[in-house]
Parts: structure tokens; C-alpha cells; sequence
């Protein structure tokens, strides 16, 4: 079982405006966490709003900006530290690194659309972070690369509300047309790994916070910033046998009575709720990603609502059954490390802790 710290949390506010909070600085007790500094000058001239615009659209497009500034970056470093015999060595054929590479190029030239929508709704487009990435090998960059692009289209499927009825109209066409993308890659990276590449038939919508819940530890460094409380983390641990069988540990848990808290499963369009005490096995329809999550009630979570019944997650997990004509085994069997193409793999993505954790948005300057 692979423990990662998948750190997207410039997607967590991919929402409407209403769901962010008032800015504030970062306060953190780790000492080993880079603080976020806000910066109150920045180099670009002032913008005056265009009264065709939409600012919940120029808002949230400037969230979109931000993931996909981490998105290419994250190819970039990654084809920069591995070259084609690498891939080689780690059992990919000649093409895969060439996929990734055209990937990558599609994140620029999203990152270039969406700058360029900004620029023409008189928006300041948001400058970029610095990141970091954690990865060993080509094994674990394949791995990350499917993991950052489910949550990315949770993100973006979280942000439709906000632009629905944004103007100009190209907006959500904009947004649209990249989450196509987004979804055609994730395909690609999932049968890369000799799974489904559309495990289900929809896809599962996530708010800011539970996206900023899954970790933040890409971001090593950024000049803007608005403080978001993730929720406690939460820890899965699947069973070593190949089953669906579970446990789940996180702060305080051993103060709650497991009756009086619920184990949500969110997956496709489905959300499973059962008691915590019940919360034993994955549901057996899961087969490839699950977001999990504790609550204090059976109320569903829901990409348009503050969630406040989340106690801890949510967390990330990938059970894979391998394809039906495979010649690997049908059954699941967790691995410690992920293969290119492995029978089977049960991968968690764990939150961070209770910390306030910033995230970058950019502002407008007020109109003199």
C-alpha cells in the first residue's frame, strides 16, 4: 500500500466564490512547511473590471489558472528528471514518455487560454507558485500523474456551478472543452495501468475543501494567498490480503462512538453513507478511485455545500480489479510499490494534518 501526500491545493477553491473564505495569513506549527507570504504589490497594472464580466467567472478561472500552472510544472520537472531510458528501465515502451510530453504541452496551452480569458475580462491573472514534487522513480511519476488528474476533474466537475451562466458565454465552453481533456487523460493513464479507463460511468464532484483537505505539500513556496482550514486527516489502511476490507484511523477517533459517526464512499455519482461501526469494506461496486470520509451525521457531502459533518478526510484510495481479457490475475492484491502495468494495486492518498494551510488567489486591485 503506497502512502502520498497528493498536494493540489491550488484546485481546492475550483467553487463558487461563496464557498472561499475572507483572506488570512497561514499559521502553521510545522516548521518544515515553507509559509505561503502574502505579497501586497505585484508588477501588473491595475485592472479595471469589464462590465461584460462575470467576477465569480474571472474568480474561478483564476483558480483554474493555478491548477494548471501546478499541472505543468509537475510534467515539466517530471520529463526533466526522466529521460526515455528511464521509462525504459522501469518497463514502459518507447511511446509512454512521448504521451506524457504531449500531456504537458496540452496543460501550457491551457494555461495559456485561461491567461488569455483573464487578460480579455480585465482580470489579473494569477503570477504561479513554486513547487515540489515527491517522487522516485518513473513507477511513482505515472502514479502521481493519475492521481493529480482524478482530482483535478473532481475539482473542475466542483467549479461548475460557479460559471454556470458566467459571461462572456466562451467561459464555460473554456472550462468544458479543458475537463474534456483532463478526462481523456486520466483514460490514458488508467489503461496505462492496465485498468478501466473510465471506471465509472460519472464522475465524482468535489468542493474546496475537501480538495484542499488532500494535501498542500506541492506548494513549497507562493507570493498570494487566502487561508482555507482543511479537515484532520485520515488514515486508510486496506487490507494486505487483496480484499475490500478496511480500517480507518484519525484524530480523536477513539473519543467518538462509531455509531453516532458515519463512513462516507464517493465514487462515480454515488455517495454510500453507513455507520462508522459498519465501515469495514469498500462498497463492491468500487473498482478504481473512492474518496472516503468520516462525518458526524448521515448527511451526503456534497461539492455544493461547506460539508461542515466532514470529522476527518477525505482520502483518496484506488482499488483496481484488472481488466476482464487481462492475463494477470482477476483478484486484487495491494502493492507496496506501483508497477507501469501491475495486476493490481490499492493506492491511498492520505489528507494532511489540522493545520491552517493557505491557498493562492489572486485579487484586483481596487479601482482608483
Amino acid at each position: 500500500m503506497l502512502l502520498m501526500n497528493i498536494a493540489l491545493a491550488v484546485t481546492s477553491v475550483l467553487v463558487a466564490v461563496s464557498a472561499v473564505p475572507a483572506p488570512g495569513e497561514m499559521t502553521t506549527e510545522n516548521p518544515t512547511r515553507t509559509a505561503i507570504v502574502a505579497n501586497t504589490t505585484t508588477s501588473r497594472p491595475t485592472r479595471k473590471p469589464s462590465p461584460t464580466s462575470s467576477p465569480n467567472a474571472t474568480t474561478i478561472l483564476n483558480y483554474a489558472l493555478a491548477f494548471e500552472q501546478l499541472q505543468a510544472d509537475f510534467y515539466k520537472q517530471g520529463l526533466e528528471r526522466f529521460n526515455a531510458t528511464d521509462f525504459e528501465a522501469a518497463g514502459f515502451n518507447s511511446t509512454v514518455r512521448d504521451q506524457f510530453a504531449h500531456i504537458g504541452n496540452q496543460t501550457e496551452d491551457h494555461v495559456e487560454a485561461i491567461t488569455s480569458a483573464i487578460d480579455q475580462m480585465n482580470g489579473m491573472p494569477f503570477p504561479g507558485c513554486n513547487y515540489t514534487f515527491p517522487w522516485n522513480n518513473v513507477s511513482d511519476f505515472a502514479a502521481l500523474a493519475r492521481e493529480i488528474e482524478t482530482v483535478g476533474i473532481s475539482a473542475y466537475l466542483g467549479a461548475a456551478g460557479g460559471l454556470s451562466g458566467a459571461k462572456p458565454n466562451n467561459v464555460t465552453t473554456l472550462a468544458a472543452s479543458i475537463l474534456s481533456v483532463k478526462g481523456r487523460n486520466a483514460g490514458y493513464l488508467n489503461t496505462l495501468m492496465n485498468q478501466t479507463a473510465a471506471p465509472y460511468s460519472f464522475d465524482t464532484p468535489l468542493g474546496a475543501r475537501e480538495v484542499l483537505s488532500l494535501g498542500s505539500t506541492f506548494i513549497s513556496n507562493c507570493t498570494v494567498q487566502i487561508g482555507l482550514q482543511p479537515f484532520p486527516q485520515l488514515m486508510v489502511n486496506m487490507s494486505s490480503d487483496g480484499t475490500r476490507n478496511l480500517t480507518l484511523s484519525y484524530e480523536g477517533d477513539n473519543n467518538r462512538t462509531a455509531n453516532n459517526t458515519w463512513c462516507q464512499f464517493l465514487y462515480g455519482n454515488k455517495v454510500n453513507v453507513t455507520s462508522q461501526a459498519n465501515c469495514t469494506s469498500l462498497p463492491e461496486d468500487v473498482n478504481g478511485y473512492v474518496y472516503i470520509a468520516v462525518t458526524n451525521s448521515s448527511k451526503p457531502i456534497s461539492a455544493m455545500s461547506n460539508n461542515t459533518q466532514i470529522i476527518a478526510g477525505p482520502a483518496l484510495v484506488f482499488f483496481d480489479v484488472p481488466l476482464a481479457n487481462s492475463t494477470n490475475s482477476t483478484e486484487p492484491s495491494p502493492t507496496s510499490t506501483l508497477q507501469p502495468s501491475p495486476t493490481s494495486e490499492t493506492t491511498v492518498i492520505t489528507t494532511l494534518t489540522t493545520e491552517s494551510i493557505t491557498v493562492p488567489v489572486p485579487t484586483q486591485s481596487p479601482q482608483n
